[in-house]
């Protein structure tokens, strides 16, 4: 291959939104663009390794099923089977990194669409964090340049990130897709769930479950942490980013440039 691109697309971080955009996008003669069902389709452990990894192509895959997904700070991301079959290969990887309170708030909601109910613990604290996940992607993939960038700093600033995880390899950008933003529960939906032997279905069953529980004066969004119990969080997350450089290049906005 000419280059080898890999965005490891932790879940809960835009990944979607890029995939979206990069499938409505034209890039460069002579890239071949893997999104996460091509991804899925062609890196299962039992079959051979696919024959774009063989081309002389430039190679961009993005999946967010390449890191094991995320359900409490014990039960934290790390390299799937898939993506230890490229190591062979060298790949540049590509990850975003997002505050642990909100990780945390964004994956308990994805929880509740998913599985039976969870309360959700704002005391409960990361036994592994941001630059365990690294080490282990570092100890897999020695020689692999790794970048990572907070996903504070993604809004206003996506056209630079597709750039930067296709090495800068779109030619003309396609109409981006609508912010896919998860809905606030409210109070009161939170409530009906936890009475629930499980949840209604991902998709429409759940929109409707949320439209008969909207949020508003009488029954605000629920809130998982106060000021107060996501301190602990915060400062995990700002100290993180001294060990984080160890493994990573870490990609800023400077200055901060408009999506197109």
């Amino acid at each position: 291959m000419e280059a080898f691109h890999v965005h490891l697309g932790l879940r809960k971080t835009g990944t979607t939104y890029l995939q979206r955009w990069l499938d409505r996008s034209t890039l460069a003669p002579g890239t071949i663009w893997v999104n996460e069902r091509k991804s899925r389709e062609t890196l299962l452990p039992e079959m051979p390794l696919p024959d774009y990894l063989a081309t002389d192509a430039t190679v961009v895959i993005s999946d967010e099923n390449l890191l094991r997904g995320f359900r409490n700070g014990s039960v934290f991301s790390r390299p799937t089977r898939q993506l230890l079959r490229l190591r062979p290969f060298t790949p540049s990887l590509f990850i975003c990194l997002r505050n642990y309170a909100d990780h945390f708030t964004s994956s308990w909601v994805e929880t509740l669409k998913r599985q039976s109910f969870r309360p959700f613990d704002p005391g409960e604290r990361p036994d592994r964090r941001w630059p365990d996940v690294l080490r282990e992607i570092a100890k897999a993939f020695p020689d692999s340049p790794v970048t990572v960038w907070d996903y504070a700093d993604m809004r206003g600033n996506e056209a630079a990130i597709a750039q930067l995880i296709t090495g800068n390899h779109v030619r003309e950008f396609g109409p981006p897709p609508k912010p896919q933003i998860n809905q606030r529960m409210s109070v009161n939906a939170v409530a009906h769930l936890a009475a629930l032997a499980q949840p209604p279905e991902k998709g429409k069953a759940f929109r409707e479950f949320l439209s008969a529980h909207p949020v508003s004066e009488s029954n605000p969004r629920f809130e998982t942490f106060t000021a107060e119990t996501r301190k602990p969080f915060d400062a995990a997350y700002k100290e993180d980013w001294d060990d984080i450089a160890k493994y990573a290049t870490i990609w800023r906005p400077n200055p901060q440039t408009p999506s197109q």
